[in-house]
C-alpha cells in the first residue's frame, strides 16, 4: 500500500452541506471505465475488499465507479426511489445533505472524496434515515486515497435490492434499473464483497453505455 500522506492522516468529515459539484464534476461513464485497469481491479479485490471485511460492513456497503450520465441544475439532486433515480427539485431545501420530505427523508446513498471532505453525490428516499458508519467511511476513504483511487471509486450504502434488476440504463435524465436480459457491452459499476475466497467480490450493478461501441474493456471482479 502507498505511504499515508500527511493530508490523508487528517480525519475526513461527512459534509452536511450538499455541493452540486460532487455530482456534476464526476467523469463520463466512458472516461471512468477507461481507468479500470488490471492494477485497479487488484487493489479493489485486495486491500479495499479486506477493509470492508475487517469492518464487517460488506452487507451494507459496496464500491461504486465514479461516473455521471448527465448534468444536474442547481436546486436539484439525484434521488433514488425504487428502481428509478432522477433529479428531484428541492429548491432552497437542497442545501442540506439530509432533507425531510413527504413524511420520509432524502439521505446520502453514494459518497466520494472531494476537497478533503466526504461528499454525498447520490441520494435515496426512504421512510427512515440510514445510520451511516462514519468510522468505516473515514478509514475507507483514507485507504482509497492512499491507493490513488479517489478519482475512480466512491462508497455506496445499500439496503434492499432486487437481484433481477442489475442493469442501469439512462433515459433522458432518469436512471432506471432493469433486468439484464440479452444486453451486451455492459460496464461494471458497483461491486460488493464476500468472505468466500472463491467469490472475493462481484459486480452487483452494470451500466448500459449510451452509444454502445465506445466501451470494449471488461475487467471482471472474480
Amino acid at each position: 500500500m502507498a505511504t499515508v500522506s500527511a493530508f490523508s492522516s487528517h480525519p475526513f468529515q461527512l459534509d452536511t452541506v450538499y455541493d452540486p459539484a460532487a455530482y456534476n464534476t464526476l467523469p463520463s461513464l466512458g472516461k471512468a471505465h477507461s481507468l479500470m485497469t488490471e492494477d485497479v481491479m487488484a487493489k479493489l479485490q485486495g486491500p479495499i475488499r479486506q477493509l470492508f471485511l475487517d469492518h464487517e460492513v460488506q452487507d451494507h456497503y459496496g464500491v461504486c465507479l465514479l461516473d455521471n450520465h448527465f448534468q444536474i441544475p442547481n436546486g436539484q439532486r439525484l434521488v433514488e426511489h425504487g428502481p428509478v433515480s432522477l433529479p428531484w427539485d428541492l429548491g432552497d431545501e437542497n442545501k442540506n445533505t439530509a432533507v425531510l420530505k413527504f413524511d420520509g427523508v432524502i439521505a446520502p446513498r453514494s459518497i466520494r472524496l472531494l476537497d478533503g471532505k466526504l461528499a454525498p453525490f447520490e441520494f435515496s428516499f426512504s421512510l427512515t434515515e440510514p445510520q451511516l458508519n462514519s468510522e468505516f467511511l473515514m478509514e475507507a476513504f483514507r485507504t482509497i486515497q492512499d491507493l490513488g483511487l479517489h478519482g475512480v471509486f466512491g462508497v455506496r450504502y445499500f439496503d434492499k435490492h432486487d437481484t433481477q434488476l442489475s442493469v442501469e440504463i439512462t433515459q433522458g435524465t432518469a436512471n432506471v434499473m432493469i433486468p439484464r436480459g440479452s444486453l451486451s457491452g455492459l460496464i461494471d459499476a458497483f461491486w460488493v464483497f464476500n468472505q468466500d475466497e472463491d467469490d472475493r467480490c462481484h459486480c452487483r450493478e452494470q451500466c448500459f453505455p449510451q452509444g454502445g461501441s465506445e466501451h470494449q474493456k471488461n475487467h471482471s471482479c472474480g
